[in-house]
C-alpha cells in the first residue's frame, strides 16, 4: 500500500482502508466491514432471543407436568405424552430461530 493506491489511514492508526466508493461499508476489524458486523450481531440476537422463549416455555411445561404428577400419579402416561408434545413444539421455535440466525450470518 503505497502513497498512490488511494488508501487512507484510519484515524487511530490501526491500518489502512480504501475509500468507500460503492457503499459496501468501511473496514472495522481486520477485514470485517460494518455491514458484516451488523449481520453478525443480528444473527446473535436472533438465536439468543429465539432460544430464550422456548427455554422458558419448556421449563414451565416440565414444572406444570411435575405438579400434575404430584397431584394425580395415575395419569402419568397422559401427562408425559402431552408434555413431550408441548416441549417438541416449543423446541421447534428454537430450531426456526437457529435457521434464521444461520441465514442472517451466511447469506
Amino acid at each position: 500500500m503505497g502513497h498512490g493506491d488511494g488508501a487512507v489511514p484510519f484515524p487511530h492508526g490501526g491500518g489502512r482502508r480504501r475509500p468507500d466508493e460503492y457503499g459496501e461499508g468501511t473496514d472495522v476489524f481486520d477485514g470485517i466491514t460494518d455491514i458484516e458486523g451488523v449481520r453478525y450481531i443480528g444473527a446473535a440476537l436472533a438465536i439468543g432471543l429465539g432460544g430464550l422463549g422456548p427455554g422458558l416455555g419448556i421449563g414451565l411445561a416440565v414444572r406444570g407436568a411435575m405438579e400434575a404428577l404430584g397431584r394425580n400419579p395415575e395419569a402419568a402416561g397422559d401427562i408425559r405424552t402431552t408434555m413431550i408434545i408441548g416441549a417438541a413444539l416449543a423446541e421447534a421455535v428454537a430450531i426456526y430461530a437457529f435457521v434464521i440466525a444461520i441465514i442472517i450470518a451466511f447469506v
